[in-house]
């Protein structure tokens, strides 16, 4: 089975608790050039062959918090 963060996030035990802090989940993941220009980077990013490594930042207390972790999915 496939998951995508939010679910990936509730198995482990979701980050609302005295451990951490919703506002603050990071995803460390290898992008390719394509995703790159979608997501309209403004920097040139440091690449290792053709994927680049990126690190997203989620604010799960927000609205887009759950759209976001819902549609995050491994590659």
């Amino acid at each position: 089975m496939v998951m995508n963060l939010a679910q990936a996030l509730a198995k482990d035990g979701s980050p609302f608790d005295s451990r951490a802090d919703p506002e603050g989940v990071f995803l460390y993941r290898f992008e390719t050039s394509d995703t790159l220009r979608c997501i309209k980077l403004d920097s040139p990013p440091l690449s290792y062959g053709r994927l680049v490594p990126i690190i997203y930042r989620m604010n799960l207390r927000g609205p887009n918090g759950l759209f976001v972790t819902q549609d995050l999915r491994p590659r």
